[in-house]
């Protein structure tokens, strides 16, 4: 006769062919094996593995309240949690259930995951780390370390990581996807783009390979070939947010920003809470000066993620460039650049706060930038009993003898001396009126001999107008306002301007003075760029020249310390300082404004330039 099959057994041999439901009903009709702990573990795994996670997640805890030291309960119990969205509960059950067993594999691998989808990237590492102390060539474990590392952006440590996995599993395409991800932070896109065409060789269809490719060609500025690769990975994957983000990216970095745009709305019509898209969308419409439209992005990224600083500096900035300055510096007070930890927080400080108190500033961002908001010291100053500033060295030397500073130091002095210790950036918070008021920039005195040396040595260069000349600001990397004209196009509105030209460009490249040589033939030119490395000389220089020509940058802000003029060529969608419209800001009254068209480029900018220029000189001298 037969021995009759115990369920449990039945039900074990369902589940290792597969069989979950059959399995489930098996132990479901079994009531008397409800006091066996397996019995409850057998019938968690079978609901687990039909992704019936809420009654798992019963079962398994049922098994452990009869053995309560099981572990491979508790690490399945914490992969049913960790798919429930439950993660720090899921970290505590893998970590259960490696109390127990040291060494099993499976729950350090999972204790290391669970680490990494909770971006504690320093602790996933250490995790990582015991399981390949336990097993070296755990592949999985090698590609989710690189990963930990490339997130915390140690590019280096990450291309070490997947080269040894690679060494393993030279075929992986994930692996090799990694790797160029690597290689693409690391400005590397060549060598990426190889990584990827092995892949696309093992991987014909896998979109996200395209996609990439399209990114590294994107860097390269090989547009043609990147949309190909990208319209080839949308084909593939027609809802992918990520393909039609980075075809949104693409036709915005070539200023097709109508074309971005409708991309964009595509990513967010598969995923409405894709904050980089978002902020992307918000960059576009305002090239297309759809103001309103672009703060309803910022608003909405803000919404999702109150604490986002990066949206809530984009929507200062927006503010600021619309006029609206309470509002603008209540959310510029996010700025990337506020990091000083000696200062406080201009969110616990106000007027009342700083009266009749001995207060340290400290300078912060590039030299324009410092310049800029030490218009603000003379607000601070009717409320403040002293007012010592840590200059930056270059600016230092402006200020020896400015009256409202008590004390000019380029290192930081004995800060117990002071009430209060603030960035010059946050002086706008704290001091503000509540009318919308723009104060003028903070004066700055020549030294006469200075003056008079300059006014002789220009004699020697040539006769007037003496015009100074620069072309180039800011730094031209991703996330960095980059500003520029093309050489030619200034030479073309001084085409019948006779005087003599200044080259006051900051560390002009070799390149750039062959250019500006050839015009030497029709203009006379000097390079005097040098002057940029002593600011109180250029103060001087500025201080007599008939025009001022260029970006804005520093030698703008100087100009504005003598309220001297200038004519200001801004990008299409200009730093805030420039406001979204007009031709002129209420921050630098008097100057010219001459801004780029998002499809004309400069030449309407260049053509009024041009004008105005020939309207004063040569008219004149008619």
């Amino acid at each position: 006769m037969l021995k009759q099959q115990n369920p449990i057994e039945t039900a074990t041999i369902f589940i290792q062919s597969g069989e979950y439901l059959q399995a489930e009903h098996v132990l479901l009709s079994f009531k008397k094996g409800k006091k066996n702990p397996l019995y409850w573990f057998l019938l968690g795994a079978s609901q687990a593995s039909q992704t019936k996670n809420i009654n798992a997640i019963n079962s398994f805890k049922k098994c452990l309240q009869l053995q309560p030291n099981y572990p491979e309960a508790h690490n399945n119990l914490g992969v049913v949690l960790e798919r429930e969205g439950k993660l720090s509960a899921a970290q505590d059950s893998y970590s259960k259930a490696l109390k127990l067993n040291p060494g099993y594999i499976s729950a350090a691998y999972n204790f290391a995951n669970v680490l990494q989808r909770k971006r504690q990237f320093a602790e996933a590492i250490e995790a990582y780390g015991r399981v390949l102390t336990l097993n070296a060539g755990h592949i999985n474990s090698l590609n989710n370390l690189g990963l930990c590392y490339l997130f915390e952006n140690n590019l280096e440590k990450a291309q070490s990581i997947f080269q040894e996995a690679l060494k393993l599993s030279p075929d992986d395409v994930e692996l090799l996807i990694n790797m160029a991800s690597a290689l693409y932070k690391m400005k590397e896109y060549h060598q990426a783009i190889e990584y990827l065409s092995t892949a696309k060789s093992l991987a014909p269809n896998k979109p996200e390979v395209y996609c990439d490719l399209g990114l590294n060609l994107q860097a390269l500025e090989n547009y043609g070939d990147a949309e190909k690769q990208l319209t080839h990975a949308k084909q593939l994957a027609p809802n992918n947010e990520k393909v039609l983000g980075n075809l949104g990216n693409l036709f915005k970095a070539q200023g097709d920003h109508h074309l971005a745009i409708d991309y964009y709305e595509r990513t967010l019509s598969c995923n409405d809470k894709n904050i980089d898209v978002l902020n992307n969308m918000a960059i576009s419409l305002l090239n297309i000066k759809e103001f309103e439209k672009a703060l309803v992005c910022y608003k909405r990224i803000l919404k999702l993620e109150p604490d986002n600083t990066n949206a809530q500096y984009n929507l200062g900035t927006y503010y600021l460039s619309s006029g609206k300055l309470n509002d603008g510096w209540r959310y510029y007070f996010s700025r990337p650049s506020h990091k000083n930890p000696n200062c406080e927080s201009p969110l616990n400080l106000n007027e009342e706060s700083i009266i009749n108190k001995n207060i340290l500033l400290i300078h912060e961002q590039g030299i324009g930038d410092e310049l800029f908001f030490l218009r603000y010291l003379k607000k601070l100053s009717t409320k403040s009993k002293n007012i010592d500033y840590l200059a930056s060295p270059k600016v230092a030397p402006l200020l020896g003898q400015q009256p409202l500073i008590k004390n000019v130091y380029t290192q930081l002095p004995d800060i117990s001396e002071y009430d209060h210790i603030i960035s010059v950036g946050d002086l706008p918070l704290i001091v503000q009126s509540e009318t919308n008021d723009f104060p003028e920039s903070l004066l700055i005195d020549i030294n006469q001999q200075t003056k008079t040396g300059l006014q002789q040595y220009l004699k020697t260069l040539g006769p007037p107008p003496y015009i100074g000349l620069t072309w180039r600001a800011g730094q031209n990397i991703d996330n960095f306002l980059f500003k520029h004209v093309p050489i030619k196009s200034l030479f073309s509105a001084l085409e019948n301007i006779k005087g003599t030209i200044l080259v006051l460009q900051r560390a002009p490249s070799s390149d750039e003075l062959t250019e500006v040589k050839a015009y030497e033939s029709s203009h006379n030119i000097h390079d005097l760029s040098k002057y940029n490395d002593d600011l109180p000389k250029m103060l001087g220089l500025l201080n007599e020249l008939d025009e001022y020509i260029g970006v804005s940058n520093t030698n703008v802000h100087l100009l504005a310390a003598l309220k001297k003029p200038a004519h200001v060529l801004v990008q299409n969608l200009a730093e805030w300082r420039w406001m979204f419209q007009g031709d002129e800001s209420p921050w630098f009254p008097g100057n010219q404004v001459y801004r780029q068209e998002l499809h004309n480029g400069w030449s309407k900018a260049i053509d009024n330039l041009k004008r105005n220029l020939e309207e004063k000189y040569i008219e004149k001298s008619n």
